[in-house]
């Protein structure tokens, strides 16, 4: 359901203020409105009737007649939009990995669904807690910066805004080009799809790995309100709420929802001055959306959003700090030995268990992120075909300070990155009705993004004394030392921008009335471009020791450098057949090859060392069955890809850096994945259900002769990683839910539900170092509740890490001025919810 291109997508460069841009973008958007609201003026008021809720009970009278249709025992299935609310029938749950509304049962995709009812229960709001419910994704949220999604044990890349995601988020049909615009929590929810595979034939920019589908509730026509608050451990408080109604009868409806998460972090501030808790939410949105209807053949959907947080966090402390390399020689300076020196009095630095609960920082702030966006989808059914147009602008600003010397001293007094990146995409599409023999999807897909970053390390007079080597400080005074680098200021500046074209089309050639064959193919042409400049300002004039510690820090400094854009063009194509077998058992296969693009990179002397195209090539084979009078869903996917110039953000030995290691994007040589899937649910009655994910995952770099070695070796040589376990991948993943309701006397109804997340061994470092290996783990979550008679209301009490499990999500081997840190997960939370709705 989507339109040809009308005009070309001209690149917009960055203004100077994203309002301008924004301004432009919602201008663009309500002129579409108007004019496209045209289209249905002559209508009838009886005539007007919603597009989306006409399709959808056309869709319901079909789904009776599909072998893969409702459960015998329900009375009647509901809609699409109310049987994505729970994911127990699967019969009963429909998707759009194929851009249509389809039953999951009949769709030959390894996919799995979240549906909104279950996430609302639970409290899952992130994109880190959907990873909890989907086996084989995986999700490191420590800021904005620093979001990485990972299919299958890869993807996993964050802190650079050059490099795509190989994973792609789609909200609402608007595809999200920087991970870090995901941060936020999504509320209202209808579903969330997890696909796995190559998706850039269909679904909007081309990924390499899979993609994630985010779907908030439509607007009704049918007056509604919803609220819910919690309160629990840390005295988190949480407000959500919805409303949702008619404008103007058959005609234009809305729905506004908002949340507000408060509350206090599980580790405290020792340094007085500043005090506070750490790691605590401090989050706020809101989402505004209007449903325009003038003809039962036409409808619009603007959509507004923004989304806030200032929270205090991005804590890494440090828990181990070795004193000798893996062959027992000992290291002759230490992050603990720095700090031992005389200058400093003695301080002992809070590392191992204590800093899980404790910190020790000056000059560290709450780190505010501001997000908005607007989107326009319109829709137009012509008797042959639907057009869709999907135009959208969004926006991401955020400025981190750190304190990563985690102690009171004025080592950094500021320390951390400011950026904003906006994006404006724009997608037509255009499908053909399902035909007996032949039907199809073709469409047109562009997007320009632009980002700044400004990194920054301004030192303050307690840095000289921490970061001399043993010799310099022995031989230079304290005020020498002081004078080195208090007050000088490290900034480097990265400007990438990207912009892309793409020509897609997916069709499905029914051989019969039992085989399917799918084909599909993208056409991208892609430009990425960077321009740097790192320069140091600031401090007195020094010579000697006190100059040599100041050039360590600096490094390089390489100026305004703007290398060449680099355009990449590249395709994809996709070969899916299928089989329905029986009623209940779809067997498929598929063979698909994506890509995207390559970035300009310069490498830590400031020269050239951009990054190539990643390219993958994935084989899968699957079934989808129903058994016990559809009762039981087994789904099981057999998978291999192979990955060539794998991209990502490695730890390198640097010359130039005084910790003697730099982060750079760069490219692996080859990656190869291969495992299976299991997606299952068993809904014996009304009262119990039961689902499964699991998977095995067997991501080994199949290329990998240039690695950098972990620090603990004390070699300058590269290491070969060929055939070890890719980093952040761990073997065996599961997930395991079970959902009891139980009727009581007075008409209500009370439930227990359970879940458990098993995740194996990994290391979650690109070093492989011994000392960064997260072993197996479980998170159980949990809660009981009451669900009022009226079926309106419902009490729960909800509890997340039950066990208090303690597990990493980040991993970072020791330098020669750091020691091992660790970000790890949320501990338990215990709360109380109420919801309901009128």
């Amino acid at each position: 359901m989507l339109t040809s291109l009308e005009k070309k997508i001209q690149r917009t460069r960055r203004l100077t203020t994203s309002s301008q841009f924004q301004l432009r973008a919602m201008a663009f958007c309500v002129t579409s409105i108007v004019a496209s609201g045209a289209l249905g003026q002559q209508a009838e008021p009886d005539q007007h009737r919603s597009f989306y809720e006409s399709s959808m009970k056309a869709l319901q009278l079909a789904a009776n007649d599909l072998p893969n249709g409702p459960n015998a025992e329900a009375s009647a299935l509901p809609t699409a939009a109310a049987a994505n609310t729970d994911t127990g029938n699967l019969a009963s749950v429909t998707v759009t990995a194929r851009k249509r509304e389809e039953f999951i049962q009949s769709v030959p995709v390894p996919v799995t669904v979240l549906g909104g009812k279950d996430l609302a229960r639970d409290g899952a709001v992130t994109l880190g807690d959907f990873a909890e419910k989907a086996p084989n994704l995986a999700v490191s949220a420590t800021n904005s910066r620093q979001t990485s999604v990972a299919l299958r044990g890869l993807g996993k890349n964050s802190a650079n805004e050059a490099i795509q995601s190989s994973v792609g988020l789609i909200v609402d049909g608007v595809v999200l080009t920087q991970a870090g615009m995901s941060w936020s929590d999504y509320v209202d929810l209808d579903q969330v799809e997890v696909l796995r595979g190559p998706q850039g034939t269909l679904q909007g920019k081309n990924t390499t790995l899979g993609a994630i589908v985010i779907t908030t509730k439509l607007p009704s026509f049918k007056p509604e309100y919803t609220f819910q608050g919690s309160y629990g451990s840390r005295s988190t408080f949480d407000l959500k709420g919805s409303a949702t109604g008619p404008i103007a009868e058959d005609v234009l409806a809305y729905r506004a929802s908002f949340y507000d998460t408060q509350g206090d972090g599980p580790i405290k501030n020792i340094y007085t001055p500043l005090g506070g808790t750490w790691e605590g939410r401090n989050r706020w949105g809101s989402r505004i959306q209007f449903l325009l209807t003038p003809h039962p053949d036409f409808s619009a959907r603007l959509i507004l959003n923004y989304d806030a947080s200032n929270e205090k966090g991005n804590l890494s402390p440090y828990i181990s700090d070795p004193t000798t390399f893996a062959n027992g020689t000992p290291r002759t300076i230490t992050y603990t030995s720095r700090l031992a020196r005389s200058y400093f009095g003695g301080y002992t630095p809070l590392i191992g268990a204590i800093s899980s609960d404790y910190v020790d920082l000056n000059s560290a702030k709450s780190l505010p992120v501001h997000q908005s966006g607007i989107s326009l989808e319109l829709n137009q059914h012509f008797s042959s075909f639907d057009l869709t147009s999907i135009t959208a602008y969004k926006h991401n600003d955020f400025d981190f300070q750190n304190d990563f010397d985690y102690t009171h001293f004025n080592i950094s007094q500021l320390s951390g990155t400011v950026g904003n990146t906006h994006q404006l995409t724009q997608e037509f599409r255009l499908a053909s009705p399902i035909g007996k023999a032949v039907d199809y999807q073709l469409g047109i897909f562009a997007h320009t993004a632009d980002s700044y970053t400004l990194s920054r390390t301004l030192y303050g007079q307690d840095a000289g004394a921490f970061y001399a080597s043993n010799a310099q400080y022995a031989a230079l005074t304290a005020a020498q030392l002081q004078a080195s680098l208090n007050g000088v200021y490290n900034t480097t500046e990265i400007d990438p921008s990207s912009k892309s074209i793409a020509g897609f089309g997916q069709a499905n050639w029914h051989i019969n009335d039992k085989a399917t064959l799918t084909v599909g193919l993208r056409d991208t042409r892609e430009t990425v471009g960077a321009s740097f400049n790192k320069i140091s300002t600031g401090g007195v004039a020094v010579t000697g020791g006190a100059l040599a510690i100041r050039q360590a820090q600096q490094g390089v400094t390489y100026g305004y450098v703007n290398p060449a854009d680099v355009t990449d063009t590249s395709a994809s194509w996709l070969l899916n057949p299928s089989y329905q077998l029986t009623p209940d058992v779809l067997i498929y296969g598929s063979a698909s090859h994506g890509t995207k693009s390559g970035a300009v990179q310069l490498d830590s002397n400031g020269k050239s060392a951009n990054v190539s195209p990643e390219n993958s090539k994935d084989i899968e084979v699957g079934f989808k069955s129903s058994w016990l009078d559809r009762s039981l869903f087994i789904n099981v996917n057999a998978f291999q890809t192979t990955i060539t110039d794998y991209q990502s953000t490695a730890t390198v030995v640097s010359s130039t850096s005084s910790t003697g290691y730099t982060s750079l994007l760069t490219n692996v040589g080859g990656v190869k994945i291969r495992g299976v899937e299991i997606d299952g649910a068993w809904n014996p009655n009304h009262t119990l259900r039961v689902n499964l994910g699991a998977a095995y995952n067997q991501a080994n770099y199949s290329s990998y002769t240039n690695a950098t070695c972990p620090v603990e070796l004390n070699v300058s040589t590269p290491c070969d990683f060929t055939g070890k376990q890719v980093a952040n991948a761990p073997r065996i993943t599961a997930n395991l839910g079970v959902d009891y309701k139980h009727a009581l006397a007075n008409g209500s109804t009370a439930h227990v539900f359970l879940s458990d997340v098993f995740r194996s061994r990994a290391n979650l470092s690109t070093t492989l170092s011994a000392y960064t290996w997260q072993g197996a783990y479980n998170v159980v979550n949990g809660g009981f509740g009451i669900i009022l008679a009226d079926g309106k209301s419902e009490l729960d009490i909800v509890a997340r890490n039950l066990f208090d499990k303690r597990y990493a999500i980040n991993l970072g081997q020791y330098s020669n001025a750091a020691g091992v840190s660790e970000f790890y997960g949320d501990p338990r939370y215990v709360g109380i919810s109420f919801k309901t709705r009128f």
